[in-house]
């Protein structure tokens, strides 16, 4: 049986990372892998023996240090493939991984550097991210270069590795489009649209600006305008996709009953199968999250994305007029068949 390393995020409290994970290695364990997982990123600067105050810039300092986040972050990932042990094939991805902080910039790099000295072929499939010149430039081209098949998630990345990093770069949906065809047997529960499902990021001046929402005043009132699209004023149930992410649902909603008198309560704490129940009570999503929105466009929701994101505006023009999301499930899936066969390809 072959042997196939996973790295991605799915081992955090996201379930939107949790989601693209499960999709993975439920498509590769059907093709008849075997699947052993890693964290493409974990908080490199807790390798340290000093006691960081969480509140000291000095952590901060240290992790805008690329030399210093990147010794660190081969150190982590030297122990993990030696802790792991053979392996015929890595697969990277999916999500954001072209962009981010400087622990999170080296760590795409130092994977395929451990990986090709290895001699393991890199498949990194479904990314996304911004080209942000200089050195980040640098760490992607020679990352990207070593990687034996890639694909991007959407048509912006797919130029930016192909334009900027001289890569030819496959095109296939975000693999999450790809859940209920991996797991089938998650539509045979019937849907359920008694309320709508509200998924907030807690606000932040700078990151709303090109909303033009100066304030959470603004921000608040903008959601409960979303939210009142129907006549019978439904339940609405605000929520995250941070598990950890207890407080601000629970302020969100309290703002909305008490200032704008919707009958909104908060859930949080909510897995990716009781995320996935919630969905299955909603007629619409009105969420700052993209992974979020592909969950309730596959399960019978109407999307309203906040586009206080670039990626969020752009999926929202794509996406939020789509009557049948079939198709884009399908493409999904071709892309995941396209990945397999690249794997096999590889190892040959």
């Amino acid at each position: 049986m072959t042997r196939i390393l996973l790295i991605n995020q799915g081992h955090t409290d996201n379930i939107g990372d949790q989601a693209i994970d499960v999709v993975l290695a439920g498509f590769l364990a059907s093709q008849g892998h075997e699947i052993v997982h890693a964290p493409y990123e974990s908080r490199v600067e807790d390798r340290f023996d000093i006691p960081f105050d969480r509140m000291d810039v000095t952590q901060r300092i240290v992790m805008r240090m690329p030399h210093v986040m990147a010794r660190l972050n081969r150190n982590r990932i030297r122990d993990s493939l030696e802790h792991t042990g053979h392996v015929d094939a890595a697969v990277i991805g999916g999500g954001e991984l072209l962009a981010g902080h400087w622990g999170f910039n080296s760590a795409l790099l130092t994977w395929c550097r451990e990986l090709h000295a290895r001699n393991v072929p890199i498949l990194l499939t479904g990314v996304s991210g911004n080209y942000l010149g200089g050195l980040n430039a640098r760490y992607y081209e020679e990352a990207l270069n070593l990687c034996a098949y890639v694909s991007a998630r959407d048509h912006s990345t797919e130029r930016i590795v192909a334009e900027k990093y001289g890569v030819h770069c496959q095109y296939a949906p975000d693999v999450v489009f790809s859940y209920t065809k991996v797991f089938p047997e998650s539509t045979d529960t019937e849907c359920n649209h008694i309320c709508e499902l509200c998924v907030p990021v807690e606000f932040d001046q700078s990151s709303f600006a090109s909303m033009h929402l100066a304030s959470e005043h603004d921000y608040i009132d903008y959601l409960a305008q979303q939210l009142q699209h129907t006549e019978d004023d439904p339940r609405v149930i605000v929520t995250s996709t941070i598990m950890s992410d207890a407080q601000y649902p629970h302020h969100v909603a309290k703002e909305l009953s008490d200032e704008y008198h919707l009958h909104a309560e908060a859930r949080t704490g909510e897995n990716l199968d009781q995320f996935i129940e919630l969905l299955r009570m909603s007629s619409r999503v009105v969420s700052a999250r993209m992974h979020a929105c592909i969950l309730g466009l596959l399960f019978g929701c109407a999307i309203e994305p906040i586009p206080f994101r670039e990626k969020l505006k752009v999926f929202g023009e794509e996406y939020r007029s789509v009557d049948d999301i079939r198709p884009v499930s399908e493409a999904s899936y071709a892309g995941l068949v396209r990945l397999n066969d690249a794997i096999e390809h590889a190892i040959r």
